[in-house]
């Protein structure tokens, strides 16, 4: 049975549905432009005017498959009241501190890396077993951790600015021969053999080799390799 769609509303208004109404022809009765609904025929539905593709059900999440209720997950409008503390109060003992989150300082504390007030923030990372505490402040990045058993809290460590440290490629490296300053100069010792062993390439004025043949340390100049006299050699 086929019924046009002023009938249809007539029938769902009253309730007074036809028992051998044909459903599979009901989505394309509706009244053009006025939530109609279309099947493409192609995985996809058109809804007054617009193509739309159905979510596969089998692979979208529901509130019942999540590992919390919906009504215990944080939303992006919670982040920050979960995640930001409340300021340090003055005199605030840090290892007291270990609640997971980041919280704001401007103050001098107990158990901090000196008695300064210092502006920045404190994160606490807390798994039970370990518990982290990241310092960002003006003098740098600064880090303790509690461990151990018993467990005891370590020493405040500054981290390196990574142009401040010897790297094992590139400039001031380790790799072949070890350099320093902004030139990549050559350390003061670099290497020793013998005479006929002298390197000849990757070296420059001011290159020390120690030559086992003369028994003495020689330097070379650019050109030539000299003693501590001055003397070629």
């Amino acid at each position: 049975m086929t019924i046009d769609s002023n009938t249809l509303k007539e029938h769902f208004s009253n309730k007074a549905i036809p028992t051998d109404t044909d459903f599979s022809n009901l989505i394309d009765l509706a009244d053009t432009g006025q939530n109609a609904v279309t099947d493409n025929k192609n995985g996809t539905i058109e809804v007054n005017g617009n193509s739309i593709t159905p979510a596969d059900d089998s692979k979208v999440v529901h509130s019942t498959d999540m590992r919390k209720p919906a009504s215990d997950v944080v939303g992006l409008e919670d982040v920050s009241t979960s995640v930001y503390q409340s300021q340090l109060a003055s005199g605030t003992d840090i290892h007291k501190v270990t609640k997971d989150g980041i919280y704001p300082l401007g103050f001098s504390y107990v158990n901090f890396m000196d008695s300064y007030s210092h502006w920045g923030t404190l994160q606490v990372i807390n798994n039970n077993a370990v518990i982290i505490h990241i310092v960002r402040i003006e003098t740098g990045i600064w880090l303790e951790s509690y461990s151990g058993t018993p467990a005891v809290w370590t020493a405040w460590h500054k981290l390196s600015s990574d142009d401040k440290v010897a790297h094992l490629s590139g400039a001031n490296n380790f790799d072949t021969v070890p350099t320093y300053g902004t030139n990549n100069k050559p350390f003061a010792i670099n290497d020793n053999g013998a005479t006929s062993a002298r390197p000849t390439t990757g070296i420059s004025a001011g290159y020390q080799y120690f030559d086992t043949s003369l028994n003495k340390p020689v330097w070379y100049t650019g050109k030539n390799w000299v003693d501590s006299t001055g003397t070629t050699v």
